[in-house]
């Protein structure tokens, strides 16, 4: 009787497929992951947002952040001829909102926010028509900053902050220039005297769903 040899094309397939299932235990996929993994999206809103810091409808919150620095007073002239602290310029740390999270971007003058992955950012508006609106701080207006929210300005067009319509500044420590030691007069003002104030904040960050982020 004849004897069949097995099809070569048959054991072929079969060494072809252990090879593989070899390769991919030994090598697992390397896809990057997304730049937002791990952070956790903020829905619903915090129930601490008051309702004069609403985003508007159809305002999905994706994003939230906890921010450490500082907010920077210069003491100048004003146009009448007065000293006064300018605007406050931030230069903070963002960090993932989960416990033990590192650093995830930072927070600067603008208002500017950059994701550090992707160097994504998103520049805020403080102008009221824009939808801009501040209260001051419920738990101690005199010594935290206002709690804000601020309308996309500009920014990038891609990346993990690209979405982004809106920014809220919520549970607000520290920050307020006008319980520090060191006042503003004319003599400050003349010397362009620096003040740095340690601040903590929480920054939710709210996107457009309905119009796919913007």
């Amino acid at each position: 009787m004849e004897r069949r040899m097995p099809r070569l094309s048959s054991v072929f397939a079969r060494m072809l497929c252990l090879a593989t299932c070899a390769l991919a235990a030994c090598h697992p996929s390397s896809t990057p992951e997304r730049p937002d993994a791990g952070i956790p999206f903020s829905s619903p809103p915090p129930a601490s947002t008051p309702p004069s810091l609403y985003a508007g409808p159809g305002a999905t919150p994706f994003l939230q952040v906890l921010a450490r620095g500082t907010q920077t007073y210069t003491c100048v002239f004003t146009d009448g001829g007065s000293a006064a602290w300018g605007a406050a310029v931030p230069d903070a740390t963002l960090d993932a909102a989960l416990p033990g999270g590192g650093a995830v971007g930072r927070h600067f003058a603008g208002p500017t926010w950059e994701w550090a992955a992707d160097k994504s950012t998103f520049v805020g508006s403080k102008v009221a028509a824009e939808g801009f609106a501040s209260i001051p701080s419920p738990d101690d207006a005199g010594a935290n900053v206002p709690w804000l929210l601020l309308p996309r300005k500009t920014g990038t067009d891609g990346g993990m902050l690209a979405p982004a319509t809106f920014v809220q500044r919520l549970n607000t420590q520290g920050g307020m220039v006008t319980n520090q030691p060191l006042g503003c007069d004319a003599a400050a003002a003349d010397a362009g005297r620096v003040v740095r104030v340690p601040y903590r904040a929480t920054y939710v960050f709210y996107r457009n769903a309905a119009a796919g982020g913007r």
